[in-house]
């Protein structure tokens, strides 16, 4: 529930209350004023009926009395129909602002949900791009995976560093040993919009055996490799990408547990 919605809802509550109150304290001076006049005519028809030592009718007192009763009926009915008509007056404004403040609250929510596309538009976008086929994967050679990051936003990509691991693992995959190759770049860069690409290698730090070999060509095993982007869009927010693959002699596909981003 928005800020706004709140404070409308708050005042029209404020409102009734007020109403509320002041009819009660409306009718507490109607309900004092009657017993007040009922006190007086007591009184007057007491007063009368001592000086004259008998009990004798007070016409006047009673007449005065029964027009006060009608006026504080007539006042009490007349400010009971007034509240209802501010009640109902209120009723009808509060279901107006409710509804004025759902279109407003969709309204915001469109906003916001524009904002957000547009952002991501703009926002800096990392892509990694393997060169294929894999240099080396024959045995006792050492492959090498080569690839580029490209940056298709609008806006430059801060603070960019990037981590690999590679090894040979059974297939399927179900994820890379704490053994696995890995590398970590040191520095720090920028990569623009539409720029040139920047490149990159991942190199297994032994060479394949023939038991290995073999178990790539019967899709045994595969060679695994991942890349994890690190870097800040133009927002300031930190931004990661995961890319990785497995492959064999033949063919290589995306690993599902590390292709992601935010």
């Amino acid at each position: 529930m928005g800020l706004l919605e709140l404070e409308g809802r708050h005042r029209i509550d404020a409102r009734m209350r007020t109403v509320l109150l002041i009819t009660f304290l409306m009718l507490c001076i109607s309900i004092a004023v009657s017993q007040s006049a009922s006190t007086t005519a007591s009184g007057t028809q007491q007063n009368s009926e001592t000086a004259h030592g008998m009990k004798t009718p007070c016409v006047l007192d009673y007449d005065n009395k029964s027009l006060a009763d009608w006026w504080l009926v007539g006042f009490t009915a007349a400010l009971f129909a007034a509240s209802l008509l501010q009640f109902g007056a209120m009723w009808i404004h509060a279901r107006t602002l409710h509804g004025t403040l759902e279109k407003t609250k969709t309204i915001a929510e469109a906003a916001s949900t524009l904002a957000r596309a547009s952002a991501i538009q703009l926002r800096a976008q990392l892509i990694v791009k393997v060169h294929y086929p894999i240099q080396g994967l024959a045995i006792g050679q050492s492959p090498r995976v080569g690839w580029d990051i490209t940056n298709s936003g609008l806006t430059p990509a801060y603070e960019c560093t990037y981590e690999t691991w590679m090894a040979v693992l059974t297939h399927p995959f179900v994820d890379f040993p704490p053994n696995a190759d890995y590398f970590r770049v040191a520095n720090k860069s920028t990569i623009y919009a539409d720029h040139v690409p920047v490149g990159g290698a991942i190199d297994l730090s032994h060479n394949l055996t023939q038991h290995q070999i073999d178990g790539i060509q019967q899709n045994l095993w595969r060679l695994c490799f991942r890349i994890h982007l690190q870097y800040r869009d133009v927002f300031g927010e930190q931004r990661f990408a995961n890319f990785a693959y497995s492959t064999n002699i033949h063919a290589i596909e995306p690993l599902p547990k590390y292709n992601d981003s935010n």
